[in-house]
């Protein structure tokens, strides 16, 4: 089950791949010179800069990450990623951040977050436990520290779980391509949102990929929805309300339905969008 917070927090990664069929990983990107992203961390500090995380023990998974990132996104990214704050938190540190965000906390089920609620759009937040993948972890709380627009744009819609869903698709994509890691070993909360995204790009076609990239790291969830609508007939807003509903069927029903059968599916999956334009 995902908690609530994952509608107010930018990310919530409910477990990890089993990293045992994982295969052989590539070299990471050495530390780069970070001088230009400001002040160095303090000497007490729990965070690095993600280009130079050090001597940290958390900083072979950072590398790897950033790796994986560079190899996917250099040059698209609407920022420089080096720059980005990683903080490596234990337990109860952990939770004693997230609460900030939601009271009632993590419930023990989150091993990264991003929130923009804390004032820092710029800091990750993650705790590393024993076997997980915390290269795949720092992945998908980066991703979501470069999808300001897409999230508040589909926010706005209640279509938090597309936002959670096209950011696990791509730390799947990534984490297989530079990171060794298969996508059938991962197993986390979001497993529905992606096998609707596998599903949404199917039938998009071969460009799908870039398509939601570039929506996603810079132009929005509306020019996705635009875009999917202009492809496939409307329909991308109620599939997303239907994931809300945690409806995976009555998504993919939706998505699948012919344009000239809008009305009918719209009725059968009853996902009318609240206050649509």
């Amino acid at each position: 089950m995902i908690s609530r917070a994952a509608s107010v927090c930018a990310a919530l990664l409910l477990s990890l791949p089993n990293l045992a069929e994982a295969r052989p990983r590539a070299a990471p990107v050495a530390d780069t010179d970070v001088s230009s992203c400001g002040a160095p961390p303090p000497a007490e500090a729990r965070w690095f800069y993600f280009g130079a995380p050090g001597d940290h023990a958390a900083a072979p998974a950072a590398r790897r990450a950033l790796q994986a990132i560079l190899d996917a996104f250099d040059g698209d990214l609407p920022r420089d990623p080096r720059c980005l704050h990683v903080e490596v938190l234990d337990e109860g540190a952990f939770e004693q951040r997230y609460k900030k965000i939601d009271r009632r906390g993590s419930g023990g089920r989150a091993v990264g977050f991003h929130s923009a609620k804390l004032g820092v759009d710029s800091t990750v937040y993650v705790q590393p436990q024993p076997g997980q993948g915390l290269d795949v972890v720092i992945l998908h709380e980066v991703l979501h520290a470069f999808s300001h627009r897409f999230s508040a744009e589909a926010g706005r819609r209640r279509l938090n779980h597309l936002v959670e869903g096209a950011t696990e698709y791509l730390t799947r994509e990534l984490a297989e391509a530079s990171l060794g890691v298969p996508r059938k070993a991962f197993r986390t909360g979001y497993g529905d949102y992606v096998r609707f995204y596998d599903a949404l790009m199917k039938r998009l076609g071969d460009n799908a990929l870039p398509v939601l990239a570039s929506a996603y790291l810079g132009d929005g969830y509306d020019a996705f929805e635009r875009e999917v609508d202009r492809r496939l007939g409307p329909r991308l807003r109620e599939c997303g309300h239907a994931l809300e509903a945690d409806d995976l069927g009555a998504a993919l029903q939706r998505l699948s339905a012919r344009a000239g059968s809008d009305e009918e599916a719209r009725s059968r999956v009853g996902t009318k969008t609240p206050g649509a334009r």
